[in-house]
């Protein structure tokens, strides 16, 4: 009996220990984080007008942060830029620097310690938004490392997006080529024209268009698509196939309702027409 009760104090003395150490290590974390967020901060509030407006073709990269961009009523490139800091001595030129190389403008935005600090600030967020002239580049190429990208009203020659991680935003854009790269992260791509090339390692992707003009290609390696073109009026074609998932073809205005198949080829309207074409690794397809 004496050992049983010994054994049930040891026990209860070892659990004891446990919570008592692991509480210190939480208080001390919180601490931690209390005092980085509260000691210090101040609102950032920035506006980086681009000094070179000449540029024929526009290449963006983001290290960090969440960014919009849109054409507005501006005669050179202007970026907006909030967030907050633990210093009130911040300089815009910290996180946005620019370049021009023959007719090409490099933009590299961000902060550079990836959300922690640059140089002697730290910062907790920052946000980004591009504001592009009226006119139209040859091309635009955008780079995001890690955040959210939201794309409005964009015309280009060409148009390349390329993404890690983080959602996409993509709506009311026209290039005669746009080509999307992403590693992983939620898409959602409205109401675009142009010839067009989706390849996503994983997430959802997402995308509705009121016309067809130009082959669209869709490839998704692990993550589900789901591709509404039910309101196009112009005909085009349709080849599906998953390598380890499953589609649903709903258009029946054409006669086909499949569900669960692993391939398809069909038509939508009459005559001849661009390619739509969709290739799943392991996912799910849904055509309506």
């Amino acid at each position: 009996m004496d050992r049983v009760l010994k054994r049930i104090a040891i026990i209860a003395a070892g659990v004891l220990l446990i919570g008592i150490g692991g509480n210190a290590v939480l208080l001390a974390l919180g601490q931690w984080n209390g005092a980085y967020m509260t000691v210090g901060q101040a609102r950032i509030s920035d506006t980086y007008i681009v000094k070179s407006s000449t540029a024929k073709r526009l290449e963006l990269d983001s290290s960090s942060g969440d960014v919009r961009v849109v054409r507005s009523d501006v005669t050179s490139p202007t970026i907006r830029i909030s967030g907050w800091s633990t210093s009130d001595n911040f300089e815009k030129e910290d996180v946005v620097q620019e370049e021009m190389q023959g007719d090409v403008l490099h933009l590299r935005i961000g902060n550079k310690g990836n959300g922690r600090s640059s140089g002697q600030f730290v910062f907790w967020k920052l946000n980004f938004e591009l504001l592009l002239p009226q006119k139209e580049y040859d091309e635009l190429i955008l780079h995001v490392s890690s955040g959210n990208l939201q794309i409005e009203a964009l015309e280009a020659g060409t148009l390349k997006i390329e993404m890690r991680s983080g959602r996409l935003k993509m709506e009311n854009c026209k290039a005669n080529e746009i080509s999307i790269k992403k590693l992983s992260g939620r898409a959602d791509i409205k109401n675009i024209s142009g010839k067009l090339n989706v390849e996503n390692d994983s997430g959802n992707v997402e995308v509705s268009l009121n016309e067809i003009v130009n082959d669209a290609v869709f490839r998704s390696k692990a993550g589900n698509i789901e591709l509404h073109v039910g309101a196009v009026s112009t005909p085009f074609k349709v080849e599906a196939t998953a390598l380890s998932g499953k589609m649903d073809i709903d258009l029946p205005k054409d006669g086909y309702q499949v569900h669960g198949a692993s391939s398809f080829h069909g038509l939508s309207g009459q005559g001849d027409g661009p390619l739509v074409k969709v290739e799943i690794g392991f996912g799910r397809a849904r055509i309506w």
